[in-house]
């Protein structure tokens, strides 16, 4: 491992050539260096840093910014956040053609203050932004994977982390407002909220419970099939007693395990609801038919086209073309019989996963045993049968 002082001398001559100080008015802390203080040397090489990116020697500049890292993380502890901001402030002052190699010398930085939790947030909090500023957020993508692998995401405060989530979830939205991430990332700071009942401290996720709930109701499909259920999330929960969200969070509870039915009754007397809310009528209605073919029973019953029809509200001609619907939403995998009008459906997405579905699997369960149970004897009857001839 390279001594720090060697790194301090290193990034001095490194300086002096790359900027050709030789001959002009070259850097010199060859004593400061040997006592091991470097905030001279950070001080001095700092105002530097537009100059360096003025080169195109772009490996090279990439090493200086490291090695000026390195010196900042040898610093005494109540020094190191002060001078991490200065050269965050530094790297990331502008956006012009070099944002790459600005990026990659800041995430570099975050790499490096694994020792510092609070520098590292703030570092990529910056980095997230600037990423954002500069359209270069793609470069970023491994980061929103595994976010709490890069953080030691329980060591921050609540707040901490919902500031975290939120920069994310903007900056995702901005570039694609349906992307499931975005609701992903909304899900993580609704998290921060469990077992909170205070309703002052609620109060401060309401605002991203109302924006979460929207997406799940404008793409109820997406959420589910990314198993996103924000119901039971006591800052959502808190929509019921808000009076100018109460409705939301209604038709919320109805998408996400009510049945059609209780979405007819909603929407007759949903007013201007839909409207102000930017929703669609007709797509939440389809939404909700589909839905109602996952509550069809799983397994080799035929199901006829007539009984389906009654339960979507639609003519029975209809069947097979929401049938086919729900195929291709992958949310039901099921075969359609057209000349005995019947339907097979032997799996389905459900919404909720509550005591009405660990019924039905432990009934399926038992059905399973039984039969194994049935197999098992025939087997040992013909063996019996075999071994007395």
């Amino acid at each position: 491992m390279v001594a720090i002082t060697t790194t301090a001398s290193d990034l001095v001559a490194y300086v002096n050539t790359l900027l050709d100080l030789s001959e002009k008015k070259p850097l010199d802390f060859a004593a400061e260096i040997k006592k091991q203080e470097f905030a001279p040397v950070i001080a001095a090489v700092l105002p530097q840093a537009e100059q360096l990116f003025e080169l195109d020697a772009e490996t090279a500049v990439e090493g200086a910014f490291s090695m000026l890292f390195d010196l900042i993380a040898h610093l005494a502890a109540d020094k190191v956040a002060a001078e991490a901001k200065n050269f965050l402030a530094a790297v990331l002052s502008k956006v012009d053609d070099k944002a790459v190699l600005r990026l990659r010398i800041a995430t570099n930085a975050f790499n490096k203050s694994a020792a510092f939790p609070e520098v590292r947030f703030d570092i990529l909090v910056q980095v997230i932004e600037y990423a954002n500023k500069s359209d270069n957020l793609e470069l970023l993508a491994n980061y929103f994977e595994d976010i709490e692998a890069l953080l030691d995401i329980q060591a921050l405060s609540a707040e901490k982390r919902r500031k975290l989530f939120l920069i994310i979830a903007d900056v995702l939205e901005k570039k694609d407002a349906k992307s499931v991430k975005v609701l992903l990332f909304f899900e993580k700071y609704l998290n921060t909220f469990a077992g909170v009942t205070d309703a002052k401290q609620l109060e401060a996720g309401k605002a991203v419970a109302v924006r979460a709930t929207k997406f799940v109701l404008a793409n109820p499909i997406t959420s589910f099939i990314a198993r996103v259920d924000i119901v039971a999330s006591p800052a959502v929960a808190a929509l019921k007693n808000d009076a100018k969200n109460a409705k939301l969070f209604q038709l919320l509870e109805i998408v996400s395990s009510k049945t059609l039915a209780d979405y007819t009754a909603f929407e007759k007397a949903a007013g201007s609801f839909f409207k102000d809310n930017g929703l669609s009528e007709e797509q939440c209605a389809s939404n909700m038919r589909l839905f109602t073919l996952c509550a069809l029973p799983t397994g080799f019953d035929e199901i006829p086209f007539a009984t389906i029809a009654k339960s979507l509200g639609v003519p029975e001609d209809d069947t097979e073309k929401w049938v086919v619907k729900a195929i291709t939403a992958n949310l039901l995998t099921a075969k359609v019989d057209q000349l005995r009008r019947t339907v097979v459906v032997t799996r389905a997405l459900q919404r909720s996963f509550g005591p009405a579905q660990w019924k039905e699997m432990d009934v399926k369960l038992q059905l399973y045993k039984a039969n194994v149970g049935k197999l098992l004897e025939l087997v040992r009857n013909a063996r019996q049968a075999h071994e007395q001839k």
